[in-house]
C-alpha cells in the first residue's frame, strides 16, 4: 500500500518506515516544503492512505501553540489536490489530562491540560470537520506516552540513566500509581493491522481508538522491568517518605513529580476488539 506520511523524520515516523518498508510503499510528505513530494513520489499521490504524524514536539509552550495549529492548517489545504484512501491522526492520550484516577476509554471526557494536548484536540476537531464535510474515512489514534531513548523526553532520560547501572533513587508512591506507557513495537503492530483493515474496508467513517501495551505500569515497575529485560545492575536507593514528602512540597517540583507518580491509564480494548488485535507488555524496550 502506498502511505503518504507527515512527519517522517520523527521517533514513530522513523521506526514504522524502518519496520515496515517491505510491505508497504512509504511516501514521505515535507509541510515546510514547497514541493510537497519528490518527482519519483508524484506518481501516487492519487493513490494511497494519508497518515498524519507531524509535530513540533510534546514539550511545546503556549508561544508555540499557534505554530503547532498551522501544521495541520497546512495539511488540511493540501488535501484537496491529493485523492486519498482515508486519514491516520496521531493524537495523544493526554486529551484526556495529565492525570486522572479511572481507566479512561474512548468514551471518557476530554480535559487537555498542557499545551500539546490542547493543540492536538483541535487538530482532531479540524480533521474531524474536514473529512465528514469531504467523505473521507478518519481513524484518530491516541497514544499513551511512547517507550523510547528519545533525550526529549523524560522517560528516554530515565533509560538512559539506568544504562549507565547507577545508584537509582526509589521513591515508594512509584510503587502504588499506575500509568498507561507505549513501546514501539505494539505502534508497529497495531498501525500495520490498521492499514490492512482499511484497505478492506470501502466504508466511510470516523473512529477514535486509544493504544497503550496491554498493561499499565507503576513507576518503579518500569524500572525494574527495564533493567530486567536488557540485563542490566539495578542499585535501588529507598528515599526516606520525609525527604519525598519535602520534594512534593516544593510547588514547581511537586507538580511534576505528582504528574510522573499518578495514576494515568487508559484501555485499548476497542481497538484490539476491531482488529482482532494482541498487544505485548512493556517488556523489552526499543531504543
Amino acid at each position: 500500500m502506498n502511505i503518504g506520511l507527515t512527519g517522517s523524520s520523527g521517533l514513530i515516523g522513523r521506526h514504522l518506515m524502518k519496520s515496515l518498508s517491505l510491505s508497504h510503499n512509504f511516501i514521505e510528505l515535507d509541510l515546510r516544503s514547497k514541493n510537497l513530494f519528490d518527482n519519483q513520489s508524484e506518481k501516487h499521490i492519487n493513490d494511497f492512505g494519508l497518515v498524519h504524524l507531524a509535530s513540533l514536539n510534546s514539550k511545546i509552550n503556549s508561544e508555540k501553540f499557534d505554530d503547532e495549529i498551522q501544521i495541520t492548517k497546512k495539511l488540511i489545504q493540501i488535501i484537496p489536490k491529493l485523492k486519498i484512501k482515508f486519514c491516520i491522526f496521531f493524537s495523544t492520550s493526554k486529551v484526556y489530562g495529565e492525570t486522572f484516577n479511572f481507566v479512561a476509554d474512548e468514551s471518557s471526557q476530554i480535559n487537555p491540560m498542557c499545551t500539546y494536548a490542547k493543540t492536538k484536540v483541535i487538530a482532531e476537531n479540524m480533521l474531524q470537520e474536514y473529512c465528514h464535510d469531504n467523505n473521507i474515512t478518519l481513524i484518530i489514534l491516541r497514544l499513551a506516552p511512547v517507550i523510547s531513548k528519545h533525550p526529549s523526553s523524560n522517560i528516554g532520560r530515565l533509560l538512559t540513566y539506568l544504562d549507565k547501572e547507577l545508584a537509582m533513587p526509589i521513591l515508594s508512591a512509584g510503587d502504588s500509581a499506575e500509568r498507561s506507557y507505549l513501546s514501539l513495537p505494539n505502534i508497529t503492530n497495531a498501525f500495520d493491522n490498521l492499514l490492512h483493515f482499511l484497505d478492506k474496508n470501502t466504508n466511510i467513517f470516523q473512529k477514535i481508538y486509544n493504544l497503550s501495551d496491554s498493561q499499565p505500569m507503576s513507576m518503579n515497575s518500569l524500572i525494574k522491568s527495564y533493567c530486567e529485560a536488557n540485563d542490566l545492575d539495578l542499585h535501588p536507593v529507598s528515599m526516606p517518605d520525609f525527604l519525598a514528602n519535602l520534594m512534593f512540597a516544593i510547588p514547581s517540583l511537586g507538580k511534576k513529580l505528582s504528574n510522573k507518580f499518578s495514576n494515568s491509564v487508559i484501555s485499548s480494548k476497542q481497538l484490539q476488539i476491531d482488529l482482532e488485535l494482541s498487544l505485548i507488555p512493556s517488556l523489552k524496550l526499543d531504543n
